[in-house]
C-alpha cells in the first residue's frame, strides 16, 4: 500500500509540436543553401545542450538544497544503521546491486552499501500518497499519487548511473512498480477501467501493455529479464502468477494454491528467476519457491514464518526462537543446504530484504525505527 503523505505532483504534460510549412526561399539565399541549416542546427544543438545542463544542474541544486538527510551510521560488524522517528519511519527496503533503497516519509533514499554515501533522490509534495520504491541494477522507480480523485499520478525513475531522474504521467490508479534491467513495469487501469500491466523501456521511452484483463491484480514483479503479475480467478478459486520471459516472450502460469484448499496466499515476490510466496493455514506457514527454469516447486521452510525475502539464490525469513519467542532471521539457499542464522534484530522486523550478499531488516524500538544491514555469512 502507498504511504500517505500529502502530494501535489504536477502532471507531466506532453505538447505535440505542429510542423509549419516552409516559406519560399529568397532567390539570393537559394544560391547558398548551407547557411539555411547551419545556424538553425547550431541553435538546436545549443538548446539541447543547455536544456540537459539545466536539468542536471536543477537536480543537483535540489540535492544540495534538501535540509533533511537520513541518519546513517556504521555498525561494528561493517554494516549500516538508518535511524528514523515515528514521523519519518524508514520502510520498504530493497537491495539492488551495491545499493540499498528505501522510503522514509515523503523521501526516497539510496545508500551505497560499500561507502555509506546516501542520496535523497525524491521528495513527494504535500497531499500525495507514495508507493514503496522498487529498484534494479541501474534504475529506482516509485509512484506518487495525489489524493484528489481522478488526478493523474506521476511515475518517477532515478538513474543511478547518471545521477538524474525523469517523471512520467501515469493513470490515477497506478500502483506498485518493479524494475528489471532497463524496463520499469507497474499496475494501472485503462480508460475503460480494466486492469493492465504497463512496461516502460528506459532506453527508448516507449510504453507497452504487457497484459490486460479483469483478473489482473497487483503486485507486479520484475527481475532478471522476467516480468510477473497476479491473476485472481473466480470466487473460491486460488490465485496464480503469470511470469513472462521478456527475451523469449514465453509466459508461464504458476498456481499458488489448490482450489478449495482454504490456504491463505501472501508475500508474493520474484527474485532472479524464482517465484516465492507463503501458504498459511490455521496452524503453520509454508514458504514455497518455484524455479522458472526447471519448473520445480519446493518447500523452503515451514513453521512460524514472517517477512520472507528472496534474491534469486537465497531466501530469508523471520521466525521465533525458543520459549521466549525472540526473533531470529534465518536463511536458506535455493540450491539446497541447511538453514542458517543471519542475525537477531533487537525487535521483531516489519520487513526484510536480501541481495548482493547483504540482508536488511526494518524494526521499531520504542519511539525510534531502524533499518539495519548485515552481511550474509553463507
Amino acid at each position: 500500500m502507498p504511504e500517505d503523505l500529502t502530494p501535489g505532483v504536477s502532471p507531466f504534460d506532453r505538447a505535440a509540436a505542429a510542423r509549419l510549412p516552409a516559406e519560399p526561399l529568397a532567390r539570393h539565399v537559394a544560391a547558398r543553401p548551407t547557411r539555411l541549416w547551419r545556424r538553425p542546427l547550431a541553435l538546436a544543438v545549443l538548446v539541447l545542450v543547455a536544456g540537459a545542463a539545466l536539468g542536471a544542474a536543477g537536480f543537483a541544486a535540489e540535492q544540495h538544497s534538501f535540509v533533511w538527510r537520513p541518519s546513517v551510521s556504521a555498525t561494528s560488524d561493517g554494516g549500516w544503521r538508518i535511524t528514523g522517528s515515528a514521523g519519518l519511519r524508514p520502510v520498504a527496503p530493497v537491495i539492488a546491486g551495491d545499493r540499498l533503497v528505501w522510503g522514509q516519509g515523503a523521501y526516497t533514499c539510496v545508500l551505497d552499501l560499500g561507502s555509506g554515501e546516501t542520496h535523497v533522490v525524491g521528495v513527494a509534495p504535500h497531499g500525495t500518497s507514495i508507493w514503496p520504491p522498487s529498484a534494479g541494477e541501474r534504475y529506482v522507480a516509485w509512484i506518487e499519487s495525489p489524493k484528489a480523485n481522478g488526478v493523474r499520478a506521476t511515475l518517477w525513475v532515478y538513474d543511478t548511473r547518471r545521477g538524474r531522474r525523469q517523471s512520467f504521467a501515469v493513470g490515477p490508479d497506478a500502483a506498485t512498480t518493479a524494475v528489471s534491467g532497463d524496463v520499469v513495469v507497474w499496475f494501472d487501469l485503462g480508460p475503460d477501467g480494466i486492469p493492465r500491466v504497463v512496461a516502460l523501456d528506459m532506453d527508448s521511452s516507449r510504453r507497452s501493455i504487457l497484459a490486460e484483463g479483469p483478473e489482473i491484480d497487483y503486485p507486479v514483479l520484475a527481475d532478471d529479464g522476467v516480468v510477473g503479475w497476479l491473476e485472481r480467478g473466480a470466487s473460491g478459486s486460488a490465485p496464480s502468477v503469470v511470469l513472462k520471459d521478456m527475451e523469449k516472450g514465453a509466459a508461464t502460469t504458476v498456481p499458488l494454491a489448490t482450489d478449495g484448499s482454504g490456504l491463505s496466499v501472501g508475500d508474493i515476490q520474484l527474485g532472479g528467476r524464482a517465484l516465492l510466496w507463503t501458504l498459511q493455514s490455521s496452524t503453520t506457514t509454508r514458504l514455497v519457491a518455484f524455479d522458472l527454469d526447471t519448473g520445480a516447486t519446493t518447500i523452503v521452510a515451514q513453521g512460524l514464518i514472517e517477512n520472507p525475502a528472496i534474491d534469486g539464490t537465497v531466501v530469508l525469513w523471520t521466525t521465533g526462537e525458543g520459549a521466549s519467542g525472540s526473533c531470529v532471521v534465518r536463511g536458506r539457499r535455493l540450491d539446497g543446504g541447511a538453514e542458517f542464522d543471519v542475525g537477531r534484530p533487537a525487535a521483531w522486523p516489519q520487513s526484510l530484504a536480501v541481495g548482493s550478499g547483504w540482508a536488511v531488516w526494518a524494526f521499531d524500538e520504542g519511539t525510534w525505527t531502524y533499518l539495519e544491514t548485515a552481511r550474509l555469512g553463507q
